[in-house]
């Protein structure tokens, strides 16, 4: 893993400015296309989170928890950041094409079509980038919480706790942004052996790292699927809900002298070095570095069971309606 991290660094050692990207098909079609691959991450964000919306908004309904600052039932409700965020990324996209040079001439397309072993080096390419990827956000996500100049630029992606949604998982810093874009171009590039990632590997991943961060983000406790398996994107809620804290503000009477009350806020947290999950996905860097709170542990399951019986409610609710 580490001689392909080296690799990685090394091809970014060759800058040299290129001509403006151009939409090129003449080199095999939309599959081939040097966009190809943000195009997919641009549709997925836009898939997953249209469908992780669409049940929240469901839910949101069946419970009467809609409020005169929450958003309406529609779509476009989201274009707002969803857009800006697509914005920054195709353009930061372009710069980045225009200095650094492709990982190779040709990229193998990676098809399993001639045995099984081609689809097993197909699993292991796309299972390996998603632990690399997991592995190496998990130290900048650590250190944009215990390092202060950049828990300032992270504190963003936390302004939203019991209120966050789907669509929170596009709501970042520049710089926060940055990084986690950055580091998965560096474990697409290549394998942790160290060859050229095959063209659809580096698509799947992009779909299913793309489908784990909208599903750890969503307030809606269906569809229940990764979050079943992984507890990095189940536990990702408590993450954001575990770091509000007080801090005095000042508030001014209208008879009397100003008076100093408390308020709920989500970012000075950041400073107490509080125990919690920051891995992304699987969770064992935690463990193994024991800054988990393992009190949480029974938190989680008790969370998870209230979830299933809010599920049940809204269901039996939801039958009866149709009834009527």
């Amino acid at each position: 893993m580490l001689s392909s991290l080296f690799r990685q660094f090394a091809d970014l050692n060759t800058f040299q400015f290129q001509p403006l990207p151009t939409i090129d098909l003449d080199n095999g079609g939309i599959f081939r296309a040097w966009w190809f691959d943000p195009l997919v991450a641009s549709i997925s964000f836009a898939g997953f989170i249209h469908w992780y919306w669409y049940h929240e908004q469901r839910l949101r309904a069946v419970t009467k928890t809609a409020t005169a600052t929450s958003p309406p039932v529609s779509f476009l409700s989201l274009n707002s950041m969803p857009v800006y965020a697509g914005v920054g990324y195709w353009v930061g996209i372009f710069l980045w094409r225009m200095v650094v040079p492709p990982a190779a001439e040709s990229l193998p397309d990676g098809f399993p079509i001639r045995s099984m072993n081609d689809f097993g080096y197909l699993s292991l390419e796309i299972v390996c980038g998603i632990f690399l990827y997991d592995f190496l956000f998990f130290w900048i996500h650590l250190a944009m919480h215990k390092i202060p100049i950049l828990r300032q630029f992270h504190a963003l992606h936390h302004l939203h706790t019991t209120t966050m949604e789907s669509r929170h998982v596009l709501h970042h810093s520049f710089v926060d942004a940055s990084l986690q874009v950055f580091v998965n171009i560096m474990v697409q590039r290549h394998t942790p052996w160290g060859a050229v990632k095959s063209r659809l590997a580096r698509a799947l991943h992009n779909v299913l790292v793309i489908w784990f961060l909208t599903e750890s983000h969503t307030s809606a406790p269906t569809p229940y699927i990764w979050r079943r398996w992984f507890v990095g994107v189940r536990e990702h809620r408590f993450h954001h809900l575990g770091i509000t804290t007080t801090t005095p503000t000042t508030t001014i009477g209208t008879t009397t002298a100003p008076t100093t009350t408390t308020v709920e806020t989500t970012t000075t947290r950041h400073q107490q070095h509080h125990q919690h999950r920051y891995q992304q996905f699987f969770g064992y860097l935690d463990y193994m570095l024991n800054i988990y709170d393992h009190s949480q542990y029974e938190w989680s399951f008790r969370y998870r069971y209230e979830q299933q019986q809010e599920q049940s409610s809204s269901s039996s609710q939801l039958k009866e309606r149709k009834v009527c």
